[in-house]
C-alpha cells in the first residue's frame, strides 16, 4: 500500500490528503477509511519534512509535490459551491458540496422549505377534484353547516370535502365569520 500511496502523491502537482484517500479507498477499502488516513498523512509529512511535498494552503491543507513524475500531473480539484458560489478546495474528499457549514445549513433549509411548501399545497389542494361548488357564492344555510361542522371539531379538510369547496376557501370563510379564531383545525 505504501508504493500506492507514494505512486498517487507523485502523480498530482497538487493534492489534499482525502484526495489520495479517496484514490486508495477502492483498492484499499476494506483497511478501512481511518487507517488509510492515518497511512498517508505519515508519508505526506515523511515528504514535507524531506523537502519533496510543501504546504501550500491552509483551510483545507493543500500541498504541492515539487517533483511530479508525470508530464501533466493532475492538480486538486476544486470545487463551486452551489449556495454562495465560492471556489472551495474539499476538505473530507469528493462527498464535500457545500464550502462550509454555514452553507450546508443554508441549503437544508431551503430544501425543508421546499418540502414544507409542496406538503401544505398538497393538503390545500387536496379536496379541490371534489368541490363541485367551488366558485360559488356562499349561502346562508352554507354559513350555518360551517358553524355546526366546527362545532363537531371537523378539520377544514373534512369541512371541504362535505360542502364541495375547497380547503382555501373554508379557511377564508372561517376567518370572514370570525369563527373560532380563523384557526386551521387540521
Amino acid at each position: 500500500m505504501i508504493l500506492q500511496i507514494y505512486e498517487e502523491i507523485y502523480k498530482r502537482k497538487t493534492f489534499t490528503i482525502p484526495q489520495i484517500v479517496d484514490a486508495l479507498m477502492p483498492e484499499y477499502g476494506i483497511c478501512g477509511r481511518d487507517y488509510i488516513r492515518k497511512m498517508v498523512s505519515q508519508a505526506v509529512f515523511k515528504l514535507v519534512r524531506e523537502g519533496q511535498v510543501r504546504k501550500i494552503g491552509d483551510d483545507p491543507v493543500v500541498f504541492e509535490n515539487l517533483y511530479p513524475t508525470t508530464e501533466d500531473p493532475v492538480e486538486v480539484n476544486s470545487k463551486i459551491c452551489p449556495v454562495c458560489g465560492k471556489k472551495f478546495y474539499p476538505r473530507r474528499g469528493i462527498q464535500d458540496k457545500y464550502c462550509s457549514r454555514r452553507c450546508y445549513e443554508k441549503a437544508k433549509t431551503t430544501r425543508r422549505k421546499a418540502d414544507t411548501r409542496k406538503r401544505v399545497r398538497a393538503y390545500m389542494h387536496s379536496a379541490d377534484e371534489k368541490a363541485k361548488n367551488k366558485g360559488k357564492k356562499w349561502t346562508h344555510s352554507d354559513d350555518q353547516l360551517l358553524r355546526e361542522l366546527l362545532e363537531e371539531n371537523m378539520t377544514h379538510k373534512e369541512i371541504a370535502e362535505k360542502l364541495g369547496r375547497t380547503v382555501y376557501s373554508v379557511r377564508w370563510r372561517v376567518q370572514k365569520l370570525g369563527l373560532a379564531g380563523g384557526v386551521n383545525h387540521g
